[in-house]
């Protein structure tokens, strides 16, 4: 029914004036055409289709080889019309060689850590010998730096695989990170020292344990802390 446009009131639908205030009732005609279907607007952009993520894959692999390439020929270029031959520009071209198949390993096996590790070792052990080879390195680089290649691999591995084993994750992630890293260090300060010195002894690596295990805890603790100590956190922290 229709109401008055000055004091509000419900009015009859034949009335012609307010019954309360004697207002006239304002009268609308009736639609010309009701229900008629209004096309669609023209002007809506249709949504171009998305790249599927084997495109997107290649698009990154094609762009990454271009930026690693420029670089290079630059660098070789440059020691070739200096010196009249291909020397110190070794170094670079090695290097980005290597971060290249870092980057193509990352992007196309980045949903499976594993195998994302081992592949960046081969890839890096690769690299230390082929600058040994090429005289870039001392001989005994690859000696020492094997081993710390070898380290570095297996506690990753290590990590991953007690992230991906947990229930339940979060600070954890973290802490096995921490772990991982403490141990890295740890191994990689007693081969120094056996290389250098003959004797097992651990030096920087009790710093880095110091600085970083008693976050370990702290982490692990807010994880796998009970659930009535949640409260009683939250208070404390006034969260």
């Amino acid at each position: 029914m229709p109401y008055c446009s000055r004091c509000g009131v419900e009015v009859h639908a034949e009335a012609v004036k307010c019954p309360l205030c004697n207002s006239p009732i304002q009268k609308f005609p009736d639609d010309p055409s009701p229900g008629r279907v209004f096309p669609e607007d023209e002007l809506v952009l249709q949504r171009k289709p998305r790249l599927s993520r084997k495109e997107r894959l290649q698009l990154a692999a094609v762009i990454s080889a271009f930026g690693m390439l420029v670089p290079i020929l630059i660098t070789v270029t440059v020691d070739f019309m200096s010196n009249g031959t291909v020397s110190w520009s070794l170094y670079p071209l090695v290097l980005l060689t290597s971060c290249l198949f870092i980057v193509l390993t990352a992007l196309f096996t980045g949903r499976h850590p594993s195998r994302l590790i081992w592949t960046m070792f081969v890839i890096l052990i690769v690299t230390l010998e082929t600058m040994v080879a090429l005289s870039l390195l001392p001989g005994a680089a690859g000696n020492i730096g094997d081993p710390i290649l070898l380290f570095a691999a297996l506690c990753s591995q290590a990590s991953v695989t007690a992230s991906l084993k947990s229930r339940k994750r979060g600070s954890n992630v973290a802490a096995f990170i921490l772990i991982a890293l403490g141990l890295f260090c740890l191994l990689t300060d007693l081969w120094l020292s056996y290389k250098l010195t003959g004797g097992l002894r651990a030096g920087w690596s009790l710093i880095v344990l110091a600085a970083t295990q008693p976050i370990t805890l702290i982490l692990l603790f807010l994880h796998y802390r009970k659930r009535g100590s949640n409260g009683i956190l939250k208070k404390y922290f006034h969260i």
